[in-house]
């Protein structure tokens, strides 16, 4: 009778043992799972760092016009993944005042389909806008050309 009962004890231990180990590997398979997401997000924002720093520099050196770099910019700001999001209109008024104005303008095959006259006109309107906004871009794209290397803050 004993011997069942230790018998059944060195069942039981063995279980328990089996049981630990693999709560080990889950717990293990978790922490790696998450490393690999938290790597994978600081890439993406490392990225889009990058991405801000580099149109912000060229739109400053007169390499990208100002409703290209709104557009630009804005999408690229609006996908920084970020645990606590910030509220990228009120820190970028101007190149989200810009976009925001300019959203609706046709691009690609539908801006190509208008006329001559009607895509100088839209062309007209634009450049007036980005003229309005021009001051408050230019310093918001000073802030902008160190981008990555402020952290993105």
């Amino acid at each position: 009778m004993i011997i069942w009962v230790v018998l059944g004890l060195i069942i039981i231990a063995s279980l328990v043992g089996y049981l630990a180990y693999l709560l080990y590997q889950i717990r293990s398979q978790k922490h790696a799972r998450d490393e690999q997401r938290t790597q994978a997000i600081l890439a993406r924002q490392d990225k889009i760092a990058e991405s801000v720093e580099v149109i912000a520099k060229a739109t400053a050196q007169g390499q990208c016009d100002y409703s290209e770099a709104a557009i630009r910019i804005t999408q690229l700001l609006m996908a920084y993944p970020e645990p606590h999001p910030r509220d990228w209109p009120a820190l970028y008024p101007g190149l989200f005042g810009l976009y925001k104005t300019i959203g609706h303008l046709p691009t690609h095959q539908d801006r190509m389909a208008l006329s001559k006259a009607k895509r100088r006109e839209q062309d007209d309107w634009r450049l007036a806008q980005e003229q309005l906004f021009a001051d408050l871009i230019n310093e918001e794209l000073h802030q902008l050309s160190c981008f990555a290397a402020k952290g993105a803050q």
